[in-house]
């Protein structure tokens, strides 16, 4: 979903204490390209990774999505993925996302863990889970 894409990228670029710590943010589609790119470190990308569409009432259209973003960074110690973690929460706990067509019903974490890159010893990961549920407008 684009609109989704554009809305996080949105809410990204007007947090200047995320664009701050994490200058390289950007969407990816599926996690090959996102293991193949060489990225500058530190950065954050994020995809969906499930979409569901309900009903209210036979009538309001939902949009219930996971968005999941990976915080990376080089450095030996975890602290600059959790300075990065700490403020994408910040930016990103119960937002209310501009999506084009859309209201933001909710904006929640629901996943979030820290962990060193299997292919890279020296490499941080933080791995974070959102579901955001939109309604058609």
């Amino acid at each position: 979903m684009k609109e989704l894409q554009k809305g996080i990228i949105d809410e990204y670029k007007n947090t200047a204490a995320l664009v701050a710590v994490v200058s390289n943010f950007y969407y990816y589609s599926d996690p090959a390209q996102e293991r193949s790119a060489t990225p500058e470190f530190p950065f954050c990308a994020f995809r969906i990774i499930n979409s569901e569409p309900s009903w209210v009432m036979g009538k309001d259209r939902l949009e219930s999505l996971d968005v999941r973003f990976h915080i990376v960074s080089d450095e030996t110690s975890s602290v600059e993925v959790s300075d990065i973690f700490k403020e994408l929460i910040d930016c990103f706990d119960f937002a209310e996302l501009t999506v084009s067509g859309y209201n933001t019903i909710y904006c929640k974490r629901i996943f979030n863990i820290p962990d060193r890159l299997d292919t890279n010893p020296k490499t941080w990961q933080y791995t974070v889970d959102y579901r955001i549920l939109l309604e058609e407008q």
